[in-house]
């Protein structure tokens, strides 16, 4: 399936991760954090929260 045309972009509200991300995830996707303990994920979901 290809993708085209614009994306819609959600913000995460992060400071620097939606510039890193360029402007934030895509709207209606699902986004899975992966990594070994330590590694953030707890810290990244709380400040998205």
């Amino acid at each position: 399936m290809l993708l085209e045309g614009p994306f819609i972009r959600m913000p995460t509200g992060i400071s620097g991760f939606d510039k890193l991300i360029e402007g934030g995830f895509i709207e209606d996707d699902v986004i899975l954090l992966t990594g070994w303990p330590g590694s953030g994920k707890s810290t990244f979901g709380i400040q998205y929260l």
